[in-house]
């Protein structure tokens, strides 16, 4: 003979029996001794889940920093309810997800160069204690990114890309894209900018050392290819890619580094269209003649002189293409083609 089910009225008052019961236990702990009647004992268990904490022995709640302090004379807490407590969740704290934990491991292993391989997929799982999902997710996490390209088949796994200045460009350059932006915008940017680099690298006390034998070769290479665009090209890339690169300041060799990158993959582009003819020697020339300054310029330490000469060699040669070719919007496209 099978027992009648109990009516939910009994169990939630067998429910409510062992709550209190529970919290009777808290109560010498407490230090609080006016707490009888199972209402009280209730209330007591409602107040101390009210502020996030257990009631300390001093009668104030030890609770997590920015809780309200509850103290057992008191009606109702020292402060305000937690915000938490109420209809305002737009700045309530997000807790990142086990996908976007193990991403973060293995985002800051990669960077700072303690793994050059991912490992395959069930080596994560063991390693990290997540399941498959979590980890596939990860994965993606980091492929979107661009740090890792996921091997697919067997092998598993992952190979590592550690990030690089044209990477930087070419993200760059899709942001510039989405907001239709002019390439005129990034040669505005770099007229400011450059310039700026090259007075820092005449203010290094090391420059006869280091960027100015390295300069004065890209400029005697550059005398040497005249007539040749493929080359003189390719030596002006490097000689303004030098003036950044050892300006001293990392932000702003990675920043400027990627404008110029873009402004590069675009001027390639219109010089290597067709029916586009070589520049008389006399172009070729004054740009070698400006270069020649700007190297004296550093190597002097005039700071000053020689953001002034860059900058007005990057308004001539910037003027000079667009009446080559039209200059137009940032293509990301054609910063890709340089990866």
């Amino acid at each position: 003979m099978t027992s009648a089910p109990r009516r939910p009225s009994i169990c939630v008052a067998q429910g409510a029996a062992i709550i209190c019961s529970m919290a009777r236990t808290l109560i010498p702990w407490s230090g609080s001794d006016s707490v009888t009647s199972d209402m009280e004992v209730t209330r007591f268990l409602f107040d101390m889940c009210r502020v996030g904490g257990a009631v300390g022995f001093a009668g104030v709640s030890e609770v997590a920093p920015g809780a309200p302090a509850y103290n057992r004379d008191m009606e109702a807490p020292i402060e305000p309810p937690l915000r938490a407590m109420g209809n305002d969740d737009k700045t309530r704290v997000r807790l990142p997800r086990m996908a976007e934990v193990v991403a973060d491991s293995i985002r800051s292993q990669i960077l700072t160069g303690e793994m050059q391989v991912v490992p395959q997929l069930d080596v994560l799982v063991k390693q990290y204690e997540v399941g498959p999902p979590a980890a596939r997710e990860a994965l993606r996490i980091l492929e979107t990114e661009g740090l890792i390209t996921v091997r697919r088949g067997k092998v598993g796994g992952a190979d590592v890309h550690m990030p690089t200045n044209e990477r930087v460009a070419y993200t760059l350059s899709l942001v510039l894209q989405s907001s239709s932006t002019a390439l005129s915008d990034v040669g505005a940017a770099l007229r400011q900018l450059e310039p700026l680099c090259a007075s820092m690298c005449a203010d290094r006390s090391d420059r006869a050392t280091t960027i100015v034998p390295e300069l004065k070769r890209l400029v005697k290479e550059q005398e040497e290819a005249i007539g040749d665009r493929p080359r003189t090209m390719k030596l002006t890339d490097e000689f303004h890619a030098l003036l950044v690169r050892q300006c001293g300041n990392e932000t702003l060799v990675q920043v400027v580094g990627a404008l110029e990158a873009i402004w590069a993959s675009h001027a390639q582009v219109v010089f290597d269209a067709e029916g586009v003819e070589l520049a008389p020697p006399a172009v070729w020339k004054a740009a070698l003649s400006e270069h020649e300054k700007i190297v004296q310029a550093i190597a002097a330490g005039d700071s000053a002189r020689v953001a002034d000469i860059a900058r007005r060699h990057l308004e001539a040669t910037h003027a000079f293409m667009s009446t080559v070719g039209e200059v137009g919007m940032v293509t990301a496209a054609l910063v890709q083609r340089r990866l």
